[in-house]
């Protein structure tokens, strides 16, 4: 490990409601990686809900947290609660150090707003983490998303409640100024689409999960003190959210890199939505350790030697979907311009996966390794997001061979899922919350009057 203090561990509170005013980002400290400071809250002067922590440690050694905050786009629950996202921001952190091996703690800069949500604009949202380019450009993949379901829930209750009172919908997130244009017929292709998915077709994924969304990045040339917006993709059977991206050589395109190709080949391909192990592949001990709702498992077996040819490059980034795979598109200039979206044949049960491209030239990949409703799973496991396995690649991410299994639980509402991938020194790192099991009763709907 570096010797030099580092933020290694940050999250969002885990809180039996999401979503809530209260909820704040938390971090630990090491300079170590053994020994950890206990929780504590960063100190963000926050209004609204903060979300989606990723954590960056720039060439010059400063230390950044990238987040959003909401400030509008309600959902109709009780408690009061917001859709996730709003406006990104950046800070700059710097941690005092003691004489133990467990700094002080962190002393949190100015906050800088990257992206502020307009009252005609969904929330802008991040999950995972940001790439150096070779050419020195900062890329951090982003995304806009409204959840329908919940505006459509008080469209067919005429929008009463039980105390007779009509609300209208928050002014500040108003979905007939962000989709003006045909807004009606519209939403009622999201109603159709939604109760499509209550009637069982499991290409639509989650049930309760009608959303628009907008992927793209936002790019710095400078190290972070401006940043521009590029890429507006969309599909129009799925949302695409929570991006994940590396850069490869181009030569991967030119070993077969459609969306059709990347997947499992060499690998045991797919198996009911699985992709499987066969014979001759990557296997070995794990090591890791467990602090403060995190989960951490690094993996020695992933590394080996490998010349990585130079010369031109390209972005390849993966996306959560609700079509039951993870989708990807490329850019050849650094993120202004994406390629339409692709589906792969890597499954993808409707959550966040994370991908890495080590020193050795490998790409290895963090997943819920099947699909929303895959006959693999157990009755009981449905609303399950588990089988959380690594795939790793020796071709720039055209096809993945499945190395390790980090958990493949089956319960009712089990959930082990949003790995992020670390490399330190010569081991990677997968870390991910502790698993836990969904209530789906912790948050409820006004009543029907």
């Amino acid at each position: 490990m570096n010797p030099k203090p580092k933020v290694v561990e940050g999250g969002s509170q885990r809180m039996a409601i999401e979503g809530l005013a209260e909820q704040v980002i938390q971090y630990s400290t090491s300079l170590n990686g053994v020994a950890w400071s206990k929780p504590l809250t960063a100190a963000l002067g926050q209004e609204g809900a903060v979300w989606s922590p990723v954590l960056h440690t720039a060439p010059d050694g400063n230390m950044l947290l990238f987040y959003t905050e909401s400030h509008a786009c309600f959902r109709p629950t009780s408690p009061k609660t917001y859709m996730p996202g709003g406006s990104i921001k950046m800070v700059k952190i710097t941690i005092l150090t003691g004489r133990s091996v467990i700094p002080m703690r962190a002393v949190w800069g100015e906050i800088k707003t990257l992206r502020e949500q307009t009252e005609t604009q969904m929330p802008w949202v991040i999950a995972n983490k940001l790439l150096v380019a070779s050419n020195g450009d900062w890329i951090l993949p982003m995304w806009q998303e409204y959840t329908f379901h919940y505006h459509l829930e008080m469209m067919a209750r005429g929008e009463k409640f039980k105390d007779g009172v009509k609300r209208d919908l928050p002014t500040h997130c108003d979905p007939v100024k962000m989709f003006s244009k045909g807004n009606s017929a519209y939403l009622k292709g999201l109603q159709d689409q939604s109760q499509a998915m209550a009637d069982g077709d499991e290409a639509m994924g989650d049930g309760d999960d009608v959303r628009e969304t907008v992927a793209g990045v936002l790019v710095s040339d400078d190290a972070g003190a401006t940043w521009s917006h590029f890429g507006k993709l969309t599909h129009p059977k799925s949302h695409v959210l929570e991006g994940t991206v590396i850069e490869v050589p181009v030569s991967a395109a030119d070993t077969g890199g459609a969306g059709d190709t990347l997947g499992g080949a060499g690998g045991g391909g797919l198996a009911d939505g699985k992709v499987g192990g066969g014979g001759g592949l990557l296997r070995g001990g794990i090591h890791g350790g467990m602090h403060g709702g995190i989960r951490a498992k690094s993996h020695p077996e992933l590394h080996s030697t490998q010349n990585v040819s130079s010369g031109a490059t390209e972005l390849l980034m993966l996306f959560r979907s609700s079509c039951g795979c993870l989708m990807k598109s490329t850019s050849p200039d650094y993120g202004r311009t994406w390629t339409p979206l692709q589906h792969t044949i890597l499954p993808n049960p409707n959550t966040k996966a994370d991908m890495l491209r080590l020193r050795s030239g490998h790409v290895v990949l963090a997943f819920n390794n099947h699909k929303q409703r895959s006959r693999a799973l157990v009755e009981g496991c449905r609303m399950c997001r588990t089988h959380l396995h690594l795939a790793i690649s020796d071709d720039h991410g055209n096809t993945f061979k499945w190395t390790t299994m980090l958990d493949d639980t089956e319960e009712l509402n089990y959930r082990v899922h949003y790995p992020t991938l670390l490399e330190v020194n010569s081991n990677s790192f997968t870390l991910y919350p502790l698993p836990f099991t969904l209530n789906p009763k912790s948050v409820t709907l006004y009543p029907k009057p």
